[in-house]
């Protein structure tokens, strides 16, 4: 592996790992600590939020869950780049990277019992959601990305 993509798989692996702690980390508080610590960030956050949707549209509550699909979002894109640096594009090996934001979710659920926090199957969802859509994204951007690169290549 060459030097430059080697730094890219370092610095990937480490900003996975920096997410996989911040998510993990989040679902180790109890459910007062994380809701005051979402809260705080909430009532930042607010002024912006009602002047894009609208005074009072966005709720705590859907601010939590639109926080558990970003960050998942986020996982999601830096599983499938350094998938992507490592293993190339395998139609084959696509279950493989499809199923690790499920695990992840499922794993994060599970923390949350040890929190004295309910797990529930709609954060699943919710957290998958985001991991599914990156995925979908980033795959399409490597698929478009291929035929342009085809399309050069036929052109010359």
């Amino acid at each position: 592996m060459e030097r430059s993509k080697k730094i890219k798989v370092i610095v990937t692996a480490v900003l996975l790992g920096l997410t996989l702690s911040f998510i993990w980390i989040n679902s180790c508080l109890t459910q007062d600590a994380s809701g005051e610590e979402s809260g705080n960030i909430y009532n930042l956050c607010l002024p912006i939020l009602n002047f894009i949707f609208g005074e009072g549209v966005i709720t705590h509550a859907i601010f939590r869950k639109l926080a558990h699909f970003s960050e998942f979002f986020l996982l999601g894109l830096e599983i499938n780049y350094l998938y992507f640096l490592i293993n190339g594009v395998k139609k084959e090996r696509l279950a493989e990277v499809i199923s690790a934001g499920l695990f992840v979710a499922v794993i994060d659920e599970s923390i949350q019992i040890l929190s004295k926090r309910g797990p529930a199957v709609v954060d699943v969802l919710i957290d998958y959601s985001g991991y599914i859509l990156a995925t979908a994204i980033f795959f399409c951007v490597i698929f478009i990305a291929k035929l342009i690169k085809e399309r050069k290549t036929s052109q010359n």
